[in-house]
C-alpha cells in the first residue's frame, strides 16, 4: 500500500513537473520576444527621427540600411546575452551599472485553491493573456502561410502563359548579369501582353517582363529586376512576414512591413539611376507612370505600384536625387545599435516558482527519514546548513555563504568573473520538519552575484537534521 501511494505521488510529480517546465517556457519566450520587439520598436522609431531631420538628404541605400538593421533587433534574440552585454556597457564605460527593479516573479499553482501569500494572492491555473496571445499568434502564422500558398499557386498557374523571351532580351540580360557580377542562375520568361515586370523565387529566381517596350525600357526594367535579385529583397519580405508572426501584437511591425515593402523599390531605382543623366531619368519616371501597376502577388517585387502616394515619392526620387555623407550614416547606424541594446542590457531571465500549501505536491525528490535517522543526508554539502540557509557551491568546490540572490543589479565597479554550481536554500516547518531547495546557476566569485536560476530540485524532511 505505501507502495502504491509513493508511485502515485510520483507520478503526479512528474506530471506537475512537466507541466511547470512548460508553462516555464511559455514565460520565457514571450519574455525574451517582447524585450527583442521593444528594442525592434526603439530602432524603427530612431529610422523615423533621422528621416525627419534629413529628409533632403537621406537616401534610399541608406533608409534600407537602417530597416534591415531594425529587422536584426526584431529577429535576434539578444535578451540571451544580457549578461555579457551589461559586463561589455562597464567595460567601456567604467563605474557605470545598470539599475534593473526586481524581475516579475510568475507564481503557478496546480490546485483549485485561492492562496495569500506575502507577495500577494495567487490564482490557479494558466494566465488567460499567455493562452489568447498564443491562440492569436497562431491563427497569424496561419493566415500569413495560407496567403503565401494562394501566391504559389497563382505563379504556378501563370506559369502556363509565360514563354522563353526573345533572344535579344537574353542577350541584353546576360550583359547585365556580368555588369552586377551576379553569378546566380536566373530564368528570364516573357509574357505577350503588356504588364508590369516583376521577379519571384529564392532558389531560383524568375524574371517576367512583358512586351511592348523600347530597348533602353528593356534594360532599364530588367536592371531594376536584378537588383532586387541581388539586394535579396525576396528574402527580406519573407523576413517581414515572419517578423509580423513573431510580434504580431507590436503595431509597429505592421509599419516595418510597409516601409520595408517602399524603401526597396526606392532603393532599386537609386541603383538604376545611379550616374544617369536628367533625360534618363525623365525616360525612367514615364515608363514607371505609364506601366501596369498591379502586381501579380504579394510576394512578388513588382516594378509598378498601386498607391499614390509611393508612385509620388518615388517621382520625386526620380526628379531630384539624394546624396547621404558616409560620416552621417554610420553615426546613426552606431545610435541605434547602442540605444536598442539598451533594453537587452535590462533583461533578466524569468523565474517561475511554484507554491502549494500541500508540500507533496510541490516537490522533485521525496526522503521520508525516521527521527532518529538524523545524519542520512541525500546531498553531501547539507552540511552547510548548520552555519546558514543560503549557500552556493561551484563545480570545484569553493562555497559561498549568503549569496546575493536578489534581482536589483548594484554591482557598479564589479567585473563579474562567473562559476557554474548549484546555490542551496533551506526553509524550517512549524511542525519541526524542513525543506530546501536546489537551484542551477552562476554566481560571481568577486562580489556574490548569483544570475541564471535554474529549478534542479526540493528536499523534505519529517524532522529537520540540520539545525
Amino acid at each position: 500500500y505505501s507502495s502504491l501511494i509513493y508511485n502515485s505521488q510520483k507520478l503526479e510529480t512528474i506530471q506537475m513537473f512537466l507541466k511547470r517546465k512548460m508553462v516555464e517556457g511559455v514565460l520565457k519566450m514571450s519574455n525574451i520576444i517582447m524585450y527583442m520587439g521593444l528594442s525592434g520598436s526603439i530602432a524603427l522609431a530612431l529610422y523615423y527621427i533621422f528621416l525627419f531631420i534629413w529628409r533632403k538628404s537621406a537616401t534610399a541605400v541608406f533608409r534600407y540600411r537602417l530597416l534591415k538593421l531594425a529587422m536584426c533587433f526584431y529577429l535576434i534574440p539578444l535578451p540571451y546575452f544580457s549578461s555579457i552585454i551589461r559586463d561589455i556597457i562597464q567595460t567601456f564605460i567604467p563605474g557605470y551599472s545598470v539599475n534593473i527593479l526586481p524581475e516579475e516573479t510568475w507564481i503557478h499553482d496546480i490546485s483549485d485553491k485561492i492562496y495569500n501569500t506575502p507577495k500577494g494572492y495567487v490564482f490557479p491555473g494558466h494566465s488567460l493573456w499567455i493562452v489568447m496571445s498564443f491562440i492569436f499568434g497562431t491563427v497569424i502564422t496561419i493566415i500569413i502561410l495560407f496567403q503565401h500558398y494562394r501566391n504559389y499557386c497563382k505563379l504556378r498557374e501563370l506559369e502556363g502563359y509565360l514563354s522563353e523571351a526573345p533572344a535579344s532580351l537574353t542577350m541584353t540580360a546576360n550583359k547585365l548579369k556580368q555588369e552586377l557580377h551576379i553569378r546566380r542562375k536566373i530564368s528570364l520568361l516573357y509574357l505577350k501582353q503588356p504588364y508590369s515586370p516583376f521577379c519571384y523565387g529564392f532558389i531560383k529566381p524568375k524574371i517576367v517582363i512583358s512586351e511592348g517596350h523600347a530597348s533602353q525600357e528593356y534594360e532599364m526594367l530588367l536592371l531594376h529586376e536584378f537588383w532586387h535579385i541581388k539586394s535579396g529583397d525576396y528574402i527580406i519580405r519573407l523576413l517581414a512576414f515572419f517578423i509580423i508572426a513573431l510580434h504580431f501584437l507590436n503595431p509597429m511591425v505592421y509599419l516595418l512591413f510597409y516601409e520595408i515593402n517602399k524603401v526597396s523599390e526606392l532603393a532599386c531605382d537609386e541603383h538604376v539611376l545611379h550616374g544617369y543623366s536628367k533625360e534618363q531619368r525623365t525616360l525612367y519616371g514615364n515608363l514607371l507612370l505609364n506601366i501596369t501597376p498591379t502586381p501579380i502577388t504579394k510576394c512578388s517585387n513588382s516594378f509598378g505600384s498601386n498607391s499614390n502616394k509611393i508612385m509620388k515619392e518615388r517621382i520625386t526620387m526620380i526628379k531630384y536625387p539624394r546624396k547621404m555623407k558616409r560620416f552621417i550614416s554610420t553615426f546613426c547606424a552606431a545610435i541605434i545599435v547602442c540605444c536598442s541594446t539598451l533594453p537587452v542590457a535590462a533583461y533578466e531571465p524569468l523565474q517561475v516558482e511554484q507554491y502549494d500549501s500541500d508540500l507533496a505536491n510541490s516537490t522533485d525528490m521525496y526522503m521520508f527519514a525516521l527521527e532518529t535517522e538524523t545524519d542520512a543526508f541525500t546531498d553531501f554539502n547539507e552540511n552547510y546548513f548548520a552555519d546558514c540557509d543560503c549557500f552556493f557551491v561551484t563545480e570545484d568546490g569553493a562555497t559561498f555563504q549568503n549569496p546575493d540572490t536578489s534581482k536589483i543589479e548594484t554591482k557598479g565597479l564589479c567585473f563579474h568573473t562567473y562559476k557554474h554550481g548549484n546555490l542551496y536554500r533551506h526553509s524550517t516547518h512549524s511542525d519541526g520538519g524542513c525543506t530546501y531547495t536546489v537551484y542551477s546557476a552562476d554566481v560571481c566569485t568577486k562580489c556574490k552575484k548569483v544570475i541564471n536560476q535554474e529549478y534542479v530540485a526540493t528536499v523534505t524532511y519529517a524532522k529537520c537534521p540540520h539545525k
